[in-house]
């Protein structure tokens, strides 16, 4: 052996002795993998190609190699070695150190490593051919490897970072892909789902709306059919409010599917609570308007409203946003709520939403509160709801009583959640001195209650003419707007009355509304008042014949301004017409 083949074989031996080296610090740190795995139950092992081909549905048709550079990180499993390396491509005991340290020797050859072959399923590869040299590449710090890529097609995109868990959730939405092929009918949409036994409930929601849609036309349904009209009128609406109310926002982590099956669960949840139809933007409107909602609560934990003596945080103009959002501004009263508590006043007030159901073609939900659980099947609780149906009947409208427990401002406001107005009668107005307006049930109600609310004296109104008191504030806007409404919508005559200390401010907010009513197509009288606000609004409501006073509610979000005899406050005891509050 002349000196070149000697000097050869010594940096080979040594080269070799260094790749051995390499591969027991590798298969030392595939042993603390596998100890790391048993500790955190946490999945280290390599992926196997044919088991993940065959949960994601993925069609083996297209065999064309094409040679380019991947990421090794990217490489997540084998066709046949799976269970020799780890999901870092460390070497377990059942790798031949020797064939390992040749294919190191190799790599820092001259002549390098031959391309390796591989599946491409998504943005990850499975090795067919070649893993000893993924593992080499990993251990010498390479980030690419050249590769005969045979790429597989595929419903769903598998990724890297992808954990059995989430590739198992993949399968499943490739196997609901491939039952529905909503991917196809409606492609780009997207069902990525957190959530175990997704795609079933999804199949089942497809099922039983397929069912409903063969009674409702009398005819027999195909599958298809029912899965086309169930995504475009019942799924894709539900996830577009999810989005409009930005309410992916709220739950980071979770997709628009998870939302829309948690929607309906809560939903399921309203209900069962109020014993009342809710559609789903009315529940979405109710999760958007929590301060912290949770995903992963039990729904009918979180809708219950908790009472304080305070404000509503919600900004002034929600009700008209959350109108104008879905386009029912042509219509906004169509669910119209009313506390029954078999009192002649509260009769009035339901005649007196009967008068606005003539209007609106509203469906009138009563609402009987009772102090205790056992009185709801009471003779006297049987007799009011006896009375609500005839005279909702006599009156040819649609109506509804619940029997509901507990506190009488409390219940109302979480019935309003699926109604528009509440109409309420009058018999107890906020009181006089601080301590009245502390404990007024009625004023707690107004001041948290996005909803308008129509206050009922005794006496019942026709409503065929309304003042509006108008100030330019926030809650006065909101009023403008309504009386624009109900000018244009019910015909009834307007008149805007404006009242200040100073002469230019009354005459800057009656220029200000009668801009806006004629933008509005509405012609209204204006009246310039002075004098003290409260009894200036009453003597011009008389004066004018008017049977409606419309005006915005309780502005300030204090805790403290039960404090302060508002407007608001004097006219809600001192008025013998309706009163139309707006926030």
């Amino acid at each position: 052996m002349n000196q070149f083949d000697k000097s050869f074989m010594a940096a080979y031996t040594q080269n070799y002795r260094d790749a051995l080296e390499d591969f027991f610090e590798a298969r030392r740190k595939a042993n603390i993998r596998n100890v790391l795995a048993r500790l955190s139950g946490k999945n280290y092992s390599l992926l196997s190609f044919d088991e993940v081909r065959k949960q994601i549905k993925a069609e083996m048709t297209n065999q064309r190699q094409v040679l380019r550079e991947i990421p090794l990180d990217a490489i997540v499993g084998s066709v046949n070695r799976y269970d020799d390396f780890t999901r870092d491509f460390y070497p377990k005991d059942a790798v031949d150190p020797e064939r390992w340290a040749r294919v190191e020797v190799s790599a820092n050859s001259m002549d390098g490593l031959p391309p390796i072959e591989v599946y491409q399923l998504g943005n990850v590869y499975f090795v067919i051919d070649g893993n000893h040299r993924v593992s080499v590449a990993r251990s010498l710090g390479s980030k690419t490897i050249q590769a005969y890529v045979v790429e597989i097609k595929t419903r769903v995109t598998l990724d890297p970072e992808d954990t059995p868990q989430e590739i198992i959730l993949k399968s499943e939405l490739a196997s609901f892909l491939l039952d529905t092929r909503l991917d196809i009918l409606r492609p780009g949409s997207d069902f990525k789902t957190t959530v175990p036994m997704a795609y079933t409930r999804l199949a089942e929601h497809i099922a039983v709306h397929q069912y409903f849609m063969g009674l409702d036309q009398n005819r027999s349904i195909s599958r298809e059919e029912a899965i086309i009209h169930w995504y475009d009128t019942y799924y894709f609406p539900t996830i577009q409010n999810i989005l409009d109310l930005g309410l992916l926002r709220d739950f980071p982590g979770k997709t628009i599917t998870d939302l829309y099956l948690w929607l309906c669960d809560y939903r399921a949840a309203l209900e069962k609570y109020l014993q009342q139809p809710v559609d789903e933007l009315d529940a979405a409107l109710h999760i958007a308007s929590q301060d912290s909602p949770k995903i992963n609560s039990d729904p009918s934990e979180i809708f219950s409203i908790k009472m304080q003596p305070t404000t509503s945080n919600t900004p002034p103009g929600t009700f008209r946003r959350q109108k104008e959002m879905v386009g029912q501004e042509s219509c906004l009263f169509g669910n119209i709520l009313v506390p029954i508590n078999g009192t002649p006043a509260s009769w009035n007030a339901l005649l007196q939403a009967i008068e606005i159901a003539k209007y609106e073609n509203s469906n009138i939900h009563g609402l009987h509160v009772v102090n205790d659980d056992t009185l709801r099947e009471s003779e006297a609780v049987t007799a009011i709801q006896e009375k609500f149906n005839q005279i909702c009947s006599d009156a040819n409208v649609n109506g509804k009583i619940v029997i509901s427990s507990g506190i009488v401002s409390s219940q109302l406001l979480e019935h309003s959640i699926i109604n528009d107005l509440i109409v309420v009668n009058l018999a107890f107005p906020p009181g006089a001195s601080a301590l009245g307006r502390l404990t007024s049930g009625f004023r707690t109600m107004v001041q948290r209650s996005i909803r308008p609310v129509l206050a009922c004296p005794e006496t019942f109104s026709k409503l065929k003419h309304a003042i509006l008191a108008y100030d330019v504030s926030p809650t006065s806007q909101e009023a403008l707007f309504l009386a624009a409404y109900l000018a244009n919508k019910w015909q009834i005559k307007l008149t805007v009355l404006t009242i200040s200390d100073r002469a230019e401010n009354s005459s800057q907010a009656s220029r200000k509304a009668q801009e806006y009513l004629i933008t509005h197509g509405v012609k209204a009288s204006i009246i310039i008042g002075n004098g003290a606000i409260a009894s200036t609004i009453l003597k011009y409501a008389t004066e004018q014949n008017a049977d409606l006073i419309i005006m915005g509610g309780y502005g300030s979000t204090s805790r403290f301004n039960f404090l302060f005899d508002t407007v608001a406050d004097q006219i809600l005891r001192d008025s013998s017409k309706p009163m139309l509050l707006c926030r």
